[in-house]
């Protein structure tokens, strides 16, 4: 009865609270005494269920905050916002950063200067992180109120790391990482951003909270963050395999016009990896876009090195044609490569000079062996099976093979 009759009184808002403890707490005593003067056996029910205001206060103020992160949560997430935040030491009493209320509008947390390393560039975050990132600021700055008790204050800042870990749950997103590279890439940056934000606001309160409030949700956010993003990743290059197995690797005794079909399974590689790195590139800080590009072409030329590494006899109209195919595809990831990447990658090549041994004389290619060129990139064993598989077993070709041994420095 009590609950039903005053529970609507306590306030669900922290700024509401010392205005409830002065006026509302006084008032109730006085009718409690006067009631009491009126009847002997009214009991003091009603005073202790208010004592506990602020216990009263956090059950409402967490009820409001799941129901109003749940609605975040369940908003479409496909609307982004491009931010630039720079995450900084903390200045006491420091104002957290604005939001503009604009979707479209470019987005810019400013903080104070401490340390390069927590610079953020700028990326694109979902419309509901942001949301959802203001709605943790105000739990965790409500929770540094100082008429919150030590006990109420913990409470919500549990609830603001459990509205934080709330995002991360596969059924708040329901895509396949392995499918969605564009969803992949923007979950990533939602929980770098929101993360981040964490970070900032147990920093800048630090004096108020206790420090280790968020260290385990930061942590589990950054980690499936980037699991999803290296797992879309994995992903890619398990289809450029599978497209390797489905052609005997690159072995053509087994094949009729096995030129045409590696062909075509290049053509699909390419079309692949634009599929994936269309979908990263603006969805994706460009610093990391550029890491994820390098390792995916490095990771595909050396699997496509390590299969010809594999084939124990190469004709020389084989050799020809897959020098044509090799460079086909490289002209092919050029156009990917060129567009961002400056720097020449050490598979690149490595690759290039696999191209140059399919097509030299063994006397050209012992020639590069013993003048460090080759030895840069490729084992000697490599570079000998090679010849075995490219040339005749002569004894002329066995004394030039004898020739590429040890590793030239």
């Amino acid at each position: 009865g009590i609950n039903a009759e005053y529970g609507v009184a306590i306030p669900d808002q922290i700024d509401c609270i010392e205005e409830f403890a002065l006026e509302f707490i006084p008032a109730l005593k006085i009718f409690e005494k006067d009631m009491k003067d009126i009847y002997e056996d009214f009991g003091s029910d009603l005073i202790e269920y208010v004592t506990h205001y602020h216990r009263l206060f956090v059950s409402k103020y967490k009820y409001r905050c799941y129901t109003e992160a749940r609605k975040i949560l369940l908003s479409e997430s496909n609307s982004s916002v491009a931010v630039s935040t720079v995450l900084q030491t903390v200045v006491e009493d420091s104002a957290p950063p604005t939001i503009p209320p604009d979707p479209c509008s470019p987005l810019t947390l400013s903080y104070p200067k401490l340390d390069h390393s927590l610079h953020l560039p700028e990326f694109p975050v979902s419309k509901r992180a942001i949301d959802l990132s203001r709605l943790i600021s105000k739990i965790i700055h409500g929770a540094a109120s100082k008429d919150l008790p030590p006990e109420a204050s913990q409470s919500l800042c549990d609830t603001a790391g459990s509205i934080a870990e709330l995002f991360q749950i596969p059924s708040f997103n329901p895509f396949d990482e392995t499918e969605n590279p564009g969803k992949s890439a923007r979950f990533f940056c939602d929980c770098w951003f929101l993360s981040h934000n964490l970070f900032w606001e147990a920093m800048q309160l630090k004096d108020r909270l206790h420090k280790d409030n968020f260290i385990g949700i930061v942590c589990l956010l950054r980690t499936k963050g980037t699991l999803s993003l290296v797992n879309n990743q994995k992903s890619l290059i398990a289809k450029i395999e599978t497209l390797l197995k489905q052609i005997d690797g690159l072995d053509s005794r087994n094949r009729e016009n096995h030129g045409m079909v590696i062909e075509m399974s290049f053509v699909q590689m390419v079309a692949l990896v634009n599929q994936f790195v269309d979908a990263w590139k603006p969805n994706l800080p460009h610093e990391y876009y550029i890491k994820l590009v390098v390792q995916t072409l490095d990771t595909i030329l050396n699997l496509i090195t390590a299969e010809t590494l594999k084939i124990q006899d190469i004709s020389a109209t084989h050799s020809t044609c897959l020098s044509n195919n090799f460079n086909l595809l490289l002209d092919q990831l050029k156009k990917i490569k060129s567009e961002d990447i400056s720097d020449e990658l050490d598979s690149w090549t490595r690759f290039k000079y696999l191209i140059a041994i399919m097509d030299d004389s063994l006397v050209k290619i012992v020639e590069h062996w013993e003048n460090g060129d080759l030895s840069q990139y490729f084992k000697s064993s490599e570079v000998q099976h090679l010849a075995r598989a490219l040339f005749q077993n002569t004894d002329k070709n066995a004394a030039l093979r004898r020739r590429i041994t040890g590793e030239i420095l």
